[in-house]
């Protein structure tokens, strides 16, 4: 379920160093606030780098008869937009993530990382 799309411009004209609130990706088990930095625009201002700032959380009840809480949290990389087709066309993201899991009083610790490479056209 989307509270907003996932890789939006700002409605509002926003400028290079400027960060805004694209939206929310809620699922069964987390939810991903997600706001964009803008690194750069091209002089003709059709195409936009953007960075990026997402803050995840479990869902209260993420994993049944256990408690799941995030330690830890980096989210890096660009995501080129293209203004024109409107969309973001090429993209790299890392995400890295920590968390624990408590369950009938053993406590786990995760530790995750995810590269993700992203190319996107429409035909």
């Amino acid at each position: 379920m989307f509270e907003g799309t996932f890789i939006q411009l700002s409605r509002d004209p926003i400028a290079a160093g400027q960060t805004y609130e694209a939206g929310t990706i809620l699922s069964d088990t987390m939810k991903m606030r997600t706001s964009y930095k803008i690194a750069s625009v091209n002089n003709d201002k059709s195409k936009v780098i953007m960075e990026p700032v997402v803050v995840l959380a479990f869902a209260a009840d993420a994993i049944p008869d256990a408690e799941a809480k995030i330690t830890g949290q980096e989210v890096s990389g660009w995501l080129l937009f293209d203004v024109e087709k409107g969309y973001a066309s090429d993209g790299q993201m890392r995400i890295h993530v920590v968390f624990e899991v408590t369950a009938k009083g053993q406590k786990i610790r995760m530790d995750t990382t995810t590269n993700v490479r992203t190319t996107a056209s429409l035909n």
